[in-house]
């Protein structure tokens, strides 16, 4: 007698079903250009698809613009002003105390403190 025990058929008693699973539905990730504007509100009325940033770029001032639109069309902005840093100030070892002038600004002090609850 022949058993077929690699190659069962569905009349088993019972009869298999394939167990699907949901599809599950990821956003697409943003995406970002950059475009030239003249103003805010030129930034604000271009057309951007949902789920995007998008970067605009002032012509005549230096800042950028950047839109972000929701998955539900909804626009947020914001206003970032591009500067170069504020020079940095040389610093000069005379501003500083040194570790013996503090110590005997303290002793001075403490005299001055002990001396006014003596009293």
């Amino acid at each position: 007698m022949f058993y077929n025990y690699n190659n069962q058929t569905q009349y088993q008693g019972y009869q298999q079903v394939p167990m699907n699973q949901a599809p599950v539905n990821y956003a697409p990730p943003p995406a970002t250009n950059k475009l030239y504007v003249v103003s805010v509100e030129d930034a604000i009325a271009r057309y951007a698809s949902p789920n995007s940033v998008m970067l605009y770029v002032l012509q005549d001032e230096s800042a950028v613009i950047e839109v972000a639109t929701d998955p539900q069309g909804r626009k947020t902005h914001r206003v970032r002003i591009m500067a170069d840093p504020p020079a940095r100030e040389e610093v000069k070892s005379d501003d500083f105390v040194r570790r013996d002038e503090f110590d005997a600004f303290r002793a001075e002090m403490k005299k001055i403190y002990e001396g006014g609850n003596n009293s």
